[in-house]
């Protein structure tokens, strides 16, 4: 009896884990897919890139100016930041944090923007971001190549 009692705690102790991992990755399935389903949602159309183009080009140089000024400087960005933004991934903080909004009159001419979202400009790239997780949902180039 001992012995059985014995055999089939060990058994329970063993069969936890298993039931843990499984778990763990339909939780971590069931995030990719939310994620996903943000991306898909978060995308620019034709017009919002050629309202954002038209604004941003209009008279302006192509860099932001707490870009140029850190440009004049001497400071850059660090190397590889263009392959650190992928979408449905979280934007490095070094990279967000030497962002700049977009100006006003862009955001005042594009619809209104989904809730949770917020736009900006990193050098010649404008990223529409997940707020608070800053998780990259679309990108585009400003200057076409």
């Amino acid at each position: 009896m001992l012995r059985l009692l014995t055999l089939l705690t060990i058994l329970m102790l063993l069969a936890h884990p298993v039931a843990a991992k499984q778990n763990k990755k339909s939780t971590k399935a069931t995030k990719d897919t939310a994620t996903a389903e943000l991306v898909a949602e978060g995308q620019f159309s034709a017009a919002e890139k050629h309202i954002i183009r038209n604004e941003i080009l209009q008279g302006q140089s192509p860099l932001p100016q707490g870009l140029e000024k850190r440009q004049e400087s001497g400071k850059r960005l660090p190397p590889g930041w263009q392959k650190k933004i992928t979408r449905g991934k979280r934007l490095d903080f070094h990279v967000y944090r030497s962002s700049a909004p977009l100006p006003g009159k862009a955001l005042d001419r594009l619809p209104p923007a989904q809730a949770g979202t917020e736009l900006i400009r990193i050098e010649n790239e404008i990223l529409r971001l997940e707020v608070g997780t800053r998780i990259v949902l679309d990108r585009f180039p400003l200057l076409r190549k």
